[in-house]
């Protein structure tokens, strides 16, 4: 992280990643990545950057990467899917 935002200061980046490493140690570096994106592309709209929106922007990131981890562990599959079929006696 090179280019600083004028607003973004070492100090604050610091504290970026350590809240990203409280909330997750595999995938801090990508949070602080992402939140560092956000203020890049689509700061906020009242102008100032300020810890309550660098906070809840790593947090989103971070709600978004466990609900993506969630649903990969639960999508179905159907190759381990067995379908039951009765006996051949046993219909009805």
């Amino acid at each position: 992280m090179s280019e600083a935002h004028p607003d973004l200061s070492l100090t604050d980046v610091a504290w970026l990643n350590a809240l990203a490493r409280a909330l997750t140690r595999d995938g801090a570096d990508d949070l602080v990545q992402e939140t560092w994106m956000m203020v890049r592309t689509s700061p906020p709209a009242h102008g100032g950057l300020n810890r309550s929106w660098l906070a809840t922007v790593l947090r989103r990131f971070h709600l978004q990467s466990l609900c993506s981890e969630v649903s990969q562990d639960h999508e179905p599959n159907l190759s381990t899917w067995r379908i039951y079929r009765p006996a051949p006696g046993n219909r009805k």
